[in-house]
């Protein structure tokens, strides 16, 4: 009879690998209930910085955890461990201020009474630098006072005191510049010197902070100077007026305004030399053109700063009308209603008036600065005004009109001051009263701890739960399909209960909030977070023997914190347990061989029972 010995071979080779593995494969170890487990952590601080973390493991029905730092951080140090919950503790940790590396790291574990210590957890610090810090050497530069068009230049030095690259260019304000450049790029720690310069264009104080572009985070750089005339003057007669030049170049003076006056021509001053300056009026005998009753300005340039200088009114004067519209008597009026008040403005000589006027009244109601009117030769101008009282009982409303201004070295000036009145009653108010009311926030506040949620089934309330561990004689057994999919196998010893009735519930902690940096000297502010509680589905419940047997699928690679509540018929809690059970990531290399192994082996049955076939034809 003919032996198929080459299928033989490969039958035997497929016997072995079933009998070894039974297509599952799963390392049997004793169960091994881990109460204590320590969750990783994470934090970020600015260099140089301290920062408060929070330490957090699985709670144990109410047993005092207790941590431990098994590896400190490299570049910072650590505070001693404050206990926070019977399940949290904090830690401060203040980085050294070191420019490198950007992330820190240190280990711990936690431990429960009478528990094992759990693995090594890694706290991950990632650390922040120092945005750039602008400083200035010195921080002030005062260049005193400086004629117009000339120039000063003082030193500036910039450092960075930041731990990143400050790049970017200094805004100077208005008067300053940086003739040799304002651009600026330095590392940490690293200075470059900047020369400011200060012209000033005009006569008055400069004042100002430099900024930089892009902005960044800097010290104040403060900015002064002052700009003065080239030229000045000094009054001689009301008449006469003597100008000397300050600087160092020829400047020209010219004369505007002045109206009814004669000026003197542009006048060209040597440096540090002096000139009179006499003005005449137009018309020696007060002829009708000098009717103008103010004072004259006359305006002296040199083409970068002016001055202005009075010369007295004109001989001739001729007061303006004034005429009131509105009847004197204004009648009763209320707090709160406003009465129009008109009159007129008439000026009877051929030459521009300049006119002020103001409306006073111990009711209230007044204009608060004086008006100014500026009518032209002949002209009649009718001015109202809105008068709104806000004090009840007799009034007087007065208008004061004013023009020209008294100069005591001059007896021919005139000035005049005019004013009408109006009377009224002014009515109290029979204003109602406001009333306010307040109401409580509702709501939660911004910023308020919210209180943490724990889900938990409303019928368990009170019931007896056995503490861990509930169970004896237990083992647990991660398989891997064909296709790699983890399944968790537990078994252990238990009572007389229904297969049916076990639920598998995993415990997840989540945050209700981004973790944020805490900076506290003192105390701890954890993240807020909420329990939640995730059911799974029990694919297989059976018992063999004594030996309860519960198969879960489905379960991600990673560490679960697994919760197994157990009930009798009626439905009442027996026990409840909970397990730490860790999925591999990867599958081993026995489980990657499987399904090649299994191939193998389903093509060697394939092989003998074909050649035994032929054997028997044969």
């Amino acid at each position: 009879m003919h032996q198929p010995k080459g299928s033989l071979t490969f039958l035997l080779i497929g016997g072995i690998i079933l009998l070894s593995g039974l297509c599952f494969a799963g390392e049997q170890k004793s169960l091994s209930i881990r109460p204590s487990f320590a969750r990783n952590a994470s934090a970020t601080v600015s260099s140089g910085d301290d920062v408060n973390i929070s330490l957090n493991a699985i709670p144990s029905f109410g047993n005092q955890m207790i941590f431990q730092i098994q590896n400190p951080p490299l570049h910072g140090t650590l505070s001693g461990l404050r206990t926070t919950s019977d399940h949290t503790a904090a830690v401060t940790y203040r980085h050294d201020g070191s420019k490198a590396p950007l992330t820190d790291e240190f280990t711990f574990r936690a431990q429960g009474t009478g528990q094992s210590m759990s693995e090594s957890a890694y706290c991950t610090i990632s650390i922040i630098p120092r945005p750039a810090l602008i400083n200035y050497d010195p921080p002030s530069l005062d260049f005193g006072a400086l004629m117009i068009s000339t120039k000063k230049q003082q030193n500036v030095t910039i450092v960075n005191r930041g731990g990143v690259t400050a790049e970017g260019r200094l805004i100077l304000p208005q008067g300053f510049t940086a003739p040799l450049g304002d651009r600026y790029r330095l590392g940490e720690g690293e200075s470059n010197t900047i020369v400011i310069e200060f012209d000033p264009m005009e006569e008055r104080a400069y004042d100002g902070q430099a900024t930089t572009q892009p902005s960044c985070e800097k010290s104040a750089l403060q900015l002064h100077g002052f700009g003065i005339s080239r030229f000045e003057l000094k009054n001689v007669t009301p008449t006469e007026w003597e100008v000397r030049n300050l600087c160092e170049v020829p400047i020209r003076i010219s004369c505007t305004g002045g109206e009814g006056w004669s000026l003197p021509s542009e006048t060209s001053l040597p440096p540090h030399e002096s000139r009179r300056l006499i003005f005449q009026q137009s018309d020696e005998n007060g002829g009708t053109k000098n009717s103008i009753a103010s004072n004259a300005v006359v305006h002296l340039s040199d083409g970068l700063s002016d001055r202005e200088i009075s010369l007295p009114p004109l001989m001739r004067f001729t007061p303006i009308v004034l005429h009131a519209v509105t009847p004197s008597d204004l009648g009763r009026i209320p707090i709160g209603g406003t009465t129009q008040v008109s009159f007129s403005l008439i000026n009877r000589s051929e030459y521009p008036k300049h006119v002020t006027w103001q409306i006073t009244s111990q009711s209230g109601g007044g204009a608060d600065e004086p008006e100014v009117v500026d009518l032209n030769g002949g002209e009649s101008r009718e001015i109202r005004y809105d008068w709104k009282p806000s004090l009840p009982g007799d009034a007087v409303i007065r208008l004061t009109v004013s023009e020209g201004k008294s100069v005591k070295s001059v007896k021919s000036i005139r000035s005049t001051e005019q004013a009408l009145v109006w009377k009224a009653t002014v009515l109290p108010s029979t204003g109602t009263s406001t009333s306010r009311s307040s109401h409580g926030n509702q709501g939660v506040m911004e910023g308020q701890e919210l209180p943490v949620e724990q889900c938990q089934d409303p019928t368990l309330t009170g019931a007896k739960v056995t503490p861990i561990p509930p169970v004896s004689g237990g083992s647990s057994v991660v398989l891997t399909s064909w296709l790699g999919t983890p399944t968790l196998l537990l078994q252990w010893d238990a009572t007389e209960v229904d297969p049916s009735c076990f639920k598998v519930e995993e415990n997840q902690l989540e945050l209700m909030e981004p973790i944020t940096i805490h900076n506290q000297a003192l105390g701890v502010q954890p993240p807020k977070t909420k329990e939640v509680i995730i059911p799974y589905d029990v694919s297989l419940t059976k018992k063999q023997g004594n030996r309860q047997v519960l198969k879960l699928p489905g379960l991600s690679p990673g560490w679960h914190h697994l919760v197994l509540s157990q009930f009798h018929k009626d439905g009442g809690l027996a026990a409840r347990s909970q397990f730490q059970i860790r999925v591999p990531e990867k599958s081993s290399w026995w489980s990657l061989l499987r399904m090649p192994l299994g191939i193998v082996l389903i093509s060697s049955l394939f092989l003998l029972f074909r050649d035994l076939r032929k054997g028997n034809q044969g």
